[in-house]
C-alpha cells in the first residue's frame, strides 16, 4: 500500500506541474534569466495611476520587467514574441487615458531605469531624454543646463515621457512653443523586423526611412508602434516668467459654464499674446478653491509689466478673482520653479537652486 501511495503522489506532482506549466511561466523563467537580477518581478506589482485599470479591476499583470538599456528591451521582446505573451508598455507610473500601460497576465515592460540625458549644444538645444523620465524630472534636467533649458510640458510631475508624446504633448506655454509632439525632432525605437525575423534598435527622424514611425509616434496614442527608449526634443533657452493663480468657491454648474467660456474666449483671442498661458481647473477638490487656474507668462528679458497686465485682464475676464489657496497669487519666478509650482511640488523647490537635487 505504501508503495502504491508514493507512485501516486509521484505521479500526481508530476501532472501537476505539467498542468500548470504555460507560455506566461516559461516567458518569466527565461527572463530572469536573460536580464540581470531584479530586472524581473512578479511580486508587489504596482498598479497604474488610473486603478480602474489596475488589480481592483482584475487586470493583474504576470511580471513587471525593468530593462536598463535598449539591448534589454530587444531581450524582452524577444522571449515575449517567442512565447506569444502579451506586452504592455509604461513609461512612468500609467497615466494612460484607454489602459494601454497595463496587461492582465502579461507582461508589463517600464522604461523607469531608460534615463539618459544629454544636451547637444551645435546649433540648435537639442535634448536626448530617456524613455523612463517623467515631466518633472525632464523639466529639472534640463534646466540644470547652461544656458537653462525649458520644455513647454504638463503640469502631472509623474507622467512618463513616453506617454506624454505619445498623446500629443499638450501642456503649458503651447501657444509660444506648441505642443510636445511638434518639437520632437527623433527617437531611437525597438521594432520589429519582419525580413529579418528579430527586434532591432533604429533611429526615426523626419527624412530617413523611418519617417512614417516619427510621425506615428508623436501623438499617434492609438496603437503601439515600438518601443521608444530616447526621445530627441527641441529645447528653448527657459528664462523669467511671472505666476499667477486665482479660484473662486461658487460651486455652481452654471458658474463652471460661465468660467470655461470666458477663459476659452479669451485664451483665443487674438489680442492675447502666445506668451501668456494659463490651466483651469474645476471641481478638484474640496480641500481647495472649487475652481481654480493658473498661469505663466513669459517675461522679455526680465521686464513682466506686459504680463502684470494680461494676468490682471484674464483675472477680471473670467472671475476667478478670490484666492486659489494652494498657489501664490502672483510671483516672479524662473521657468523651471514656476513648472515645480504648477505641479503643486512649489514647497519643495530647492531654496539655494536646483542645484542641489540630488542626483535623479
Amino acid at each position: 500500500m505504501f508503495q502504491i501511495t508514493k507512485q501516486y503522489i509521484v505521479i500526481s506532482l508530476v501532472f501537476s506541474s505539467w498542468a500548470f506549466a504555460s507560455p506566461v511561466t516559461d516567458a518569466i523563467k527565461e527572463l530572469r534569466s536573460a536580464l540581470p537580477k531584479n530586472a524581473t518581478i512578479t511580486d508587489h506589482i504596482p498598479d497604474p495611476f488610473f486603478s480602474r485599470f489596475g488589480s481592483k479591476h482584475n487586470i493583474i499583470p504576470a511580471a513587471m520587467v525593468f530593462p536598463a538599456n535598449a539591448d534589454q528591451v530587444v531581450t524582452a521582446l524577444t522571449i515575449c514574441h517567442k512565447h506569444e505573451v502579451p506586452v504592455a508598455v509604461r513609461s512612468g507610473e500609467g497615466h494612460s487615458y484607454i489602459g494601454q500601460s497595463n496587461v492582465n497576465d502579461g507582461i508589463v515592460l517600464s522604461l523607469q531605469r531608460l534615463r539618459d540625458f544629454s544636451v547637444d549644444d551645435e546649433g540648435d538645444y537639442i535634448a536626448k531624454l530617456g524613455g523612463g523620465l517623467d515631466l518633472l524630472e525632464a523639466y529639472t534636467l534640463m534646466a540644470l543646463h547652461k544656458p537653462p533649458l525649458g520644455f513647454a510640458g504638463g503640469f502631472s510631475p509623474s507622467t512618463g515621457i513616453g506617454g506624454y508624446f505619445s498623446g500629443g504633448g499638450h501642456g503649458m506655454m503651447g501657444p509660444k512653443y506648441g505642443i510636445g509632439a511638434d518639437r520632437l525632432v527623433a527617437a531611437d525605437v525597438v521594432v520589429y523586423d519582419k525580413t529579418q525575423k528579430a527586434f532591432k534598435v533604429v533611429k526615426a527622424t523626419p527624412t530617413n526611412e523611418y519617417a512614417d514611425l516619427l510621425f506615428a509616434i508623436r501623438g499617434g496614442m492609438g496603437g503601439n508602434y515600438g518601443v521608444v527608449v530616447n526621445f530627441y526634443y527641441k529645447a528653448f533657452v527657459a528664462g523669467t516668467v511671472l505666476f499667477s493663480s486665482g479660484g473662486t468657491n461658487n460651486y455652481d454648474v452654471d458658474n463652471y459654464v460661465g468660467h470655461m467660456k470666458d477663459y476659452v474666449d479669451f485664451m483665443q483671442a487674438a489680442t492675447t499674446p502666445k506668451e501668456f498661458s494659463a490651466a483651469l481647473i474645476l471641481g478638484y477638490s474640496s480641500r481647495q478653491a472649487l475652481s481654480y487656474f493658473f498661469s505663466l507668462c513669459l517675461c522679455y528679458p526680465r521686464d513682466c509689466s506686459d504680463c502684470v497686465k494680461v494676468t490682471a485682464d484674464f483675472r477680471k475676464r473670467t472671475g476667478l478673482t478670490n484666492s486659489s489657496v494652494i498657489l501664490p497669487e502672483r510671483e516672479k519666478m524662473s521657468f523651471i520653479k514656476a513648472q515645480w509650482t504648477s505641479m503643486r511640488c512649489g514647497s519643495a523647490y530647492p531654496p539655494k537652486g536646483i542645484s542641489l537635487v540630488s542626483s535623479i
